[in-house]
């Protein structure tokens, strides 16, 4: 078995292992919710891609009122019939991830393009919720506080088995930022639209969360391409 198959085989199995033996057992379904799964959209996609982008968010939601779920992200990602191309969270990252894997295209050359047309990016990406339950639409950060340590172990397991090179972290980067040993005379702040860290072969982006309403579109976009564009002789590719 080639190694590329190897590494893929690997991944299936923990990925198996992160949603069945722990994601299900820890988090117990209710008459009113259960867990919405996250992870790595398309293995093989994800491994072959110019880099191995990561995005971590907060927390998913289904009917707005923290009941629901029994579904995957993942999988609504990776369907053929699924377009994001519409949604506030999701059209940033289209825009961010396609453009990171295809030569740093700039937003101006980008936002012609209607979101959906380009919506395959996402199936390049792994993506890490904080939690995994049905949430709000609007998240609680003491309530986040809470479900980062209760979850921490898993979180960074996922970061380990997954080892991408860009991680982009919408507005939750201070949740990890202690266990992941960076300090703050570590993080660049070339603006305050994003800092970054450069650190052990990695970027990391604290960036807001991509639904934000705080900046344009093209500043959140380009910022974060800026960053990674000015930094990606930094990482290698592994």
């Amino acid at each position: 078995m080639k190694k590329e198959e190897k590494l893929i085989a690997y991944l299936k199995q923990e990925e198996e292992l992160i949603i069945n033996e722990y994601v299900h057992k820890f988090y117990k379904s209710t008459k009113e919710s259960e867990p919405i799964t996250d992870g790595i959209v398309d293995i093989e996609k994800y491994l072959k891609s110019k880099y191995r982008i990561c995005w971590v968010l907060k927390e998913p939601y289904d009917e707005g009122d923290g009941t629901g779920g029994g579904w995957s992200l993942t999988d609504r990602l990776a369907a053929e019939d699924f377009s994001p191309g519409k949604g506030q969270t999701w059209r940033p990252m289209i825009y961010v991830t396609h453009s990171l894997l295809n030569n740093f295209i700039p937003w101006n050359k980008m936002k012609e393009k209607d979101a959906a047309e380009i919506a395959d990016a996402l199936k390049h990406i792994a993506l890490i919720n904080i939690g995994k339950m049905p949430g709000f639409p609007k998240s609680n950060d003491k309530d986040l506080i809470e479900k980062y340590k209760s979850c921490k172990p898993l979180l960074h397991w996922q970061l380990k088995v997954y080892d991408p090179q860009i991680i982009i972290f919408g507005y939750t980067f201070d949740y990890f930022k202690e266990d992941l040993n960076i300090e703050d005379n570590e993080i660049k702040k070339p603006n305050d639209n994003i800092h970054y860290v450069v650190k052990n072969n990695k970027i990391y982006l604290h960036a807001y969360h991509p639904a934000q309403m705080e900046i344009s579109r093209e500043d959140y976009v380009q910022s974060i391409i800026n960053v990674v564009k000015a930094n990606i002789d930094s990482i290698n590719k592994t």
